[in-house]
């Protein structure tokens, strides 16, 4: 698990941080929160699930089905 500032630092500026302020994260979700792309620089962690949510398959065997 890694831990990520949901408002960057830049933006939030110096002050305390509160646990509110944090997600726990996997590496690749915390890698994905901060790639970025042309108008794109960074994803919060709900931003990043809606995102997956829309590039997966609404059936929940959709890879199975396809195979057969």
């Amino acid at each position: 698990m890694e831990v990520h500032h949901v408002t960057p630092l830049h933006i939030s500026g110096t002050r305390e941080t509160k646990l509110d302020d944090l997600a726990c994260l996997c590496a690749n979700c915390h890698r994905m929160c901060h790639r970025s792309r042309s108008g794109e620089s960074w994803r919060t962690p709900e931003a990043l699930r809606a995102m997956i949510r829309r590039s997966t398959p609404d059936t929940p065997h959709a890879a199975s089905a396809s195979a057969s």
